[in-house]
């Protein structure tokens, strides 16, 4: 299935404190990223601004859970995206391989250099985070670096950067079939681990995506959404 993106433009004209307040919304762009690739199927995108153009990632196999499911980047660049490559796998020897999933792009304003989150693992009870980096704009990746136990970097949605260079990563847990919601934070490089609990937990039936909302204050608010 050819993968659709939509570029958007967000602009508020009242502080988020007012949610009864529209938000205009402007589709500046729909296309497709490619026509045919060596996967049928495609989930959980992600993008990031970077110099050259904008960089897209997803995961893209079978079907999601599938053990060849793997992470794949493309590039826009003069209105052409290039053709989609694979990044990341789940491949542990030649025997045995676990699917990956939900990528997650960041970019450090400073350096330049790109991450890219995603995990791997059987399911979203059982996965763990990992991450590779790029100084060369996206065209060639670290090997993978392993999240320290317990926590799993950002799971499905934008790591955000406060002013004082600390990352927080939207991160969550699944366990017998409740999911708890916290935030990991990082420096700007993605070094130094914490974890900060959040006093929530829903009985979901699937992954939920998570946001931090910068709100008019500076300060930030966590947003969940069912599927």
């Amino acid at each position: 299935m050819p993968y659709l993106l939509s570029l958007f433009l967000f602009t508020t004209f009242s502080s988020l404190f007012f949610p009864k307040e529209r938000i205009e919304v402007k589709i500046l762009k729909s296309e497709f990223i490619y026509e045919t690739a060596p996967f049928p199927s495609c989930h959980a995108s992600t993008l990031v601004e970077t110099p050259e153009g904008i960089l897209a990632s997803w995961f893209g196999g079978q079907y999601e859970r599938h053990p060849d499911v793997s992470i794949y980047t493309s590039m826009l660049q003069d209105n052409t995206w290039s053709t989609p490559v694979l990044v990341a796998d789940g491949i542990e020897n030649k025997d045995f391989r676990n699917p990956t999933w939900n990528p997650v792009l960041y970019r450090n304003p400073d350096s330049g250099q790109i991450v890219l989150f995603y995990k791997e693992g059987p399911n979203p009870r059982e996965w763990w985070g990992l991450y590779k980096t790029s100084d060369d704009g996206g065209k060639t990746w670290s090997k993978a670096v392993q999240i320290p136990p317990g926590m799993l970097g950002p799971v499905k949605n934008k790591s955000v950067l406060l002013p004082d260079g600390t990352l927080l990563h939207p991160s969550s847990f699944e366990t017998n079939g409740i999911w708890s919601m916290h935030v990991e934070t990082t420096t700007k490089d993605v070094q130094d681990w914490k974890k900060m609990k959040l006093t929530m937990e829903i009985s979901m039936p699937s992954n939920l995506p998570f946001y931090l909302i910068q709100m008019a204050s500076s300060n930030y608010w966590p947003e969940l959404r069912s599927m």
